[in-house]
């Protein structure tokens, strides 16, 4: 749908492999394509979201093997 935020997320939890986010858009008339994301999470035709996210350092996990 976009290729660039309409959202920022506040509030993340991560609960076993689920990962959940709290999101605040801005104001209404701030952004057409926020105001029309939101709309349609509103109508319930938008369940879900997707993330990205650019790796700056990253260390390998003991496998415990």
């Amino acid at each position: 749908m976009t290729d660039y935020p309409v959202a920022r997320a506040v509030e993340i939890t991560a609960k076993g492999t689920t990962l959940t986010s709290l999101a605040q858009f801005p104001a209404e008339g701030v952004s057409p394509k926020a105001d029309e994301v939101f709309g349609l999470i509103r109508a319930g035709v938008v369940n879900s979201a997707s993330i990205g996210f650019d790796v700056d350092t990253a260390e390998p996990l003991d496998s415990g093997k």
